[in-house]
C-alpha cells in the first residue's frame, strides 16, 4: 500500500478501495483472537456473522438468523451486544451500508435503487435513510465525496 501511495497511478479509486479494505481487515482483527476462546461467541454469533456476510443481498430478519442458531432474537441480540457492541440488526445494517460503499466507489455509473437492491435493502428510500443514518450522508454525496 505505501508504495501504491508514493507510486499513485490513474486508478485513484482502486487505491482508496483497497485502503478501506485493509483499514477494515484490522478492524476486524483488533479482538478476533480473544473471542475466539468465547464458547457462546462461536456458537452463536460467528455462525450468523457467517450468514450475514454471505447472505446480506437476499432478505434476511433477525428471527430467521436466530432460528438457524436455535435461540430467540433476543437472546441473539444480547450475545451480539456483549461481544460486538452492537445488535444484529445493526450488524447486519452496517455490513450491507459498508457494501454499498464499495459498489458506489466501484460502480459510478450504477443507480442507487439497483445498489439498494444488491445489498439487501428492498425499499430504496430505507436504504438512503439508512445509509445517511450510518455515515452522516446520502449515498449520492458519498459518490460525489470520492
Amino acid at each position: 500500500m505505501t508504495d501504491r501511495y508514493e507510486n499513485p497511478s490513474i486508478e485513484a479509486n482502486s487505491f482508496s478501495i483497497d485502503c478501506y479494505k485493509l483499514l477494515m481487515h484490522f478492524m476486524d482483527n483488533v479482538n478476533f483472537n480473544n473471542l475466539l476462546n468465547e464458547p457462546l461467541y462461536q456458537k452463536y454469533v460467528l455462525p450468523v456473522i457467517k450468514e450475514i456476510e454471505t447472505s446480506y443481498a437476499s432478505e434476511i430478519t433477525v428471527q430467521k438468523l436466530s432460528q438457524q442458531v436455535y435461540v430467540t432474537p433476543q437472546y441473539l441480540s444480547r450475545l451480539f451486544s456483549k461481544f460486538l457492541g452492537c445488535s444484529v440488526y445493526k450488524y447486519l445494517t452496517n455490513y450491507r451500508i459498508n457494501k454499498a460503499k464499495e459498489l458506489l466507489l466501484t460502480h459510478q455509473r450504477m443507480e442507487i435503487q439497483q445498489i439498494s437492491q444488491l445489498v439487501g435493502f428492498l425499499d430504496t428510500s430505507h436504504f438512503i435513510a439508512m445509509f445517511k443514518k450510518f455515515t452522516g450522508i446520502t449515498p449520492l454525496d458519498f459518490r460525489k465525496l470520492n
